[in-house]
């Protein structure tokens, strides 16, 4: 199983157990939301990264939202600074799915890591695919978009909002280096 993969997985489980929690932070209430999924000691990012056997900094490691890390990837000898020689996934999380979901692609496909993950939340699935479309074009432009596509190297994960303020299942597509095909993982 891919790390994409496994990283769904566990974010669904995680999201699933947490899932009343999370409804009385979504509507309305978006500085909430985020210190809940990043921010905060008992995040989903850092119940994610427990359930993947890594560690995470969730305190925005170099304007990166979060960073998943082994515990050899981490600098002894700097006191209590975390100084990391590697890392293993960044994530960045975006409330407003209409802030430039680019910049966030853009600042991720800098980062050496094995994954690179996006969160954000569509109006409508017709929104959904045009940001894919554009994005996928961005990703497949940079010098490392086929190994990207080999090792499943990006993943991003879209959630919808029910009528009735319900969370819908989140969907996760991984970039595949083809017309600008990404596969559905969930």
């Amino acid at each position: 199983m891919s790390l994409a993969r496994d990283f769904l997985s566990k974010w669904n489980e995680v999201i699933d157990e947490r899932k009343e929690e999370l409804l009385t932070k979504w509507k309305g209430k978006k500085k909430q939301y985020t210190n809940l999924i990043i921010h905060s000691d008992e995040s989903i990012v850092n119940d994610v990264a427990a359930r993947l056997s890594l560690n995470c900094f969730n305190g925005d490691y170099y304007c990166v939202d979060s960073v998943f890390y082994e515990d050899d990837d981490r600098l002894s000898g700097c006191g209590n600074n975390y100084v990391l020689k590697d890392h293993r996934i960044s994530f960045e999380h975006e409330n407003d799915f209409k802030s430039g979901l680019y910049q966030e692609v853009s600042h991720l496909l800098l980062l050496n890591c094995d994954l690179k993950v996006l969160v954000a939340y569509p109006d409508n699935e017709e929104d959904e695919k045009k940001e894919l479309a554009n994005l996928h074009k961005i990703i497949s432009s940079n010098r490392q978009s086929k190994s990207i596509s080999e090792e499943e190297g990006f993943l991003i994960l879209f959630c919808h909002e029910h009528s009735d303020s319900k969370l819908y299942k989140w969907k996760g597509w991984v970039y595949l280096d083809n017309e600008e095909q990404w596969i559905l993982i969930t």
